[in-house]
């Protein structure tokens, strides 16, 4: 897959802003098919043969408060993609390019993490499952694979 284009945009829930915005295309042209991409600081240990963008801070580069967001978009074409509300719905953000979108889809997924070593991370699961539900497409797990299939210990 061609990663020209394409955005993960991180919103903050509190204030319904847009934080950071991290171009795709600077981890290479292309996703080999199968193929993942972590966005990570340089501190995680990621599988040999995924595509890495590095967080320029050493920490806290994603907020972990309640109702943030996640959305993977698509420009010019002012496509979103993907969206991903956490610790509770997020139903109204405008994203520059795209326009106002709902980042929750069917359910939230009240769950959250936090910055302590250890706590649980949030992972899609079944692997790659999207049924447009946050609820049932998402869980809480202290079982890390960055850059490989997720699974629950």
């Amino acid at each position: 897959m061609a990663l020209d284009g394409y955005y993960v945009v991180l919103f903050n829930g509190g204030t319904g802003s847009e934080y950071n915005r991290i171009d795709l295309s600077t981890a290479g042209a292309t996703l080999p098919d199968g193929g993942y991409l972590v966005v990570a600081t340089s501190t995680v240990e990621v599988a040999v043969d995924a595509l890495v963008i590095t967080f320029e801070q050493a920490s806290n580069n994603i907020q972990n408060g309640p109702n943030d967001g996640i959305a993977l978009i698509k420009l010019p074409q002012g496509e979103l993609v993907d969206a991903f509300a956490y610790e509770g719905a997020l139903e109204s953000v405008t994203i520059l390019g795209v326009g106002q979108v709902d980042l929750t889809e069917g359910s939230p997924l009240e769950s959250g993490d936090t910055n302590d070593i250890g706590s649980p991370s949030l992972i899609r699961y079944p692997n790659g499952m999207d049924t447009d539900d946050t609820g049932t497409d998402w869980v809480a797990t202290s079982y890390i694979t960055p850059g490989s299939e997720n699974i629950l210990e």
